[in-house]
């Protein structure tokens, strides 16, 4: 009889057990229904973005998996650098591999927290940034500086210098950053041509064919988040340091960002229209041909070797000051190397071969102006 008893207590306390444990689970449920989900802001979907282009069925290919919008967590090599003089900046190098910091992977929080740094202190305070691996950070205090007017001659050559290395990565390299405020992602939707996606942002397909590692605009897939640059970019040139310097919106405003320097030859005597000049719309070739200046300067075909223009051209129609409404000049390559760095043009700008290319790709027609000033 007592065991009896013990087996039924037993089964009874059971019962109680189950009952409660139940009650409890049912109530934590109920109480998570309206509670908010906790995100990692990294992990966010991307936000798909309408484009107006439209294809052809036969412009519409396969699916392709995503591109990720967060950069590998896996840390690389350590940046290669060039020796620098004492007090100067490392040099990046366009090929550097670095390593990913825990402010890129995740919310990029260090990037965002730049306090305003003294002039003399900009260039060890961005070295500072770049020892940590933090390349947005370290180029957001050499371009405010750069703005601000206050570096001295030396130092805001340093801090082009430094800045056009920095941007070979942050911009021309297919790796993404978190909070880059000039930069954003967007997923291909099908029907989507890379031309009408270039055209919206006002920058050109062939940029961002090199942004993001592709050779073949026909090779775009859905569902691909690609890398994009809000523009356009804009020129600078400075007739007496034969320099033409690139910026992201307007050069030297708030909010503009420097992203390199060239090199330039321009017109002989001082014939190169200073004021402000258009990329015009339909004016961009590569492979030009050469249509002449005069008896001594002849017509040459395209691939003449003797064909002065080089393998770019980039026309520019006159808008402001002494360049009112005057067309022919443009943007180009060279024959002679040589050249650059003096008055030897018809009155042209004239750039290396390699870096007319980029040049090319990064100024829109109808979109980018050039400034020539003295």
């Amino acid at each position: 009889m007592a065991r009896s008893s013990l087996r039924t207590s037993r089964m009874l306390i059971g019962v109680l057990a189950v009952t409660v444990t139940g009650t409890g689970v049912a109530y934590y449920k109920n109480s998570q229904k309206n509670k908010p989900i906790a995100t990692d802001p990294a992990n966010a979907p991307v936000t798909l973005v309408k484009s107006p282009g439209t294809a052809k069925p036969d412009d519409t290919l396969p699916l392709m998996a995503a591109v990720s919008p967060r950069p590998a967590a896996t840390p690389t090599t350590a940046p290669t650098t060039k020796p620098a003089p004492s007090g100067a900046l490392p040099l990046l190098s366009a090929q550097s591999t670095v390593s990913t910091p825990a402010a890129e992977r995740r919310d990029g929080e260090a990037s965002r927290s730049v306090a305003p740094v003294p002039p003399a202190d900009v260039l060890s305070a961005a070295k500072s940034r770049l020892d940590a691996e933090d390349l947005l950070a370290a180029r957001k205090i050499l371009n405010d500086a750069l703005l601000s007017g206050t570096l001295s001659p030396d130092q805001m050559q340093q801090a082009k210098q430094q800045l056009g290395a920095i941007n070979d990565i942050v911009i021309f390299s297919p790796r993404k950053f978190v909070n880059d405020k000039f930069a954003e992602s967007y997923v291909v939707k099908r029907g989507d041509l890379l031309s009408k996606i270039a055209a919206k942002h006002d920058i050109t397909s062939d940029l961002l064919l090199r942004m993001n590692g592709m050779t073949d605009a026909r090779k775009l897939r859905a569902e691909q988040a690609l890398k994009i640059v809000n523009g356009p970019f804009n020129a600078v040139v400075t007739k007496s340091a034969f320099t033409l310097d690139l910026y992201l919106g307007n050069p030297g405003e708030s909010g503009s960002m420097f992203v390199k320097q060239y090199k330039v030859a321009l017109g002989r005597d001082d014939s190169t229209p200073m004021g402000t000049w258009m990329v015009e719309a339909g004016k961009k070739q590569t492979n030009p041909k050469f249509w002449g200046s005069g008896p001594d300067h002849p017509p040459m075909e395209a691939d003449d070797p003797k064909n002065p223009l080089g393998e770019f051209w980039i026309g520019l129609v006159g808008t402001d000051g002494h360049a009112l409404d005057k067309h022919g000049y443009g943007i180009h390559g060279t024959i002679e190397p040589d050249s650059i760095g003096k008055q030897a043009s018809l009155g042209c700008i004239r750039l290396k071969n390699e870096d007319a290319a980029i040049v090319f790709e990064m100024l829109a027609e109808g979109k980018s102006f050039v400034l020539v000033k003295p």
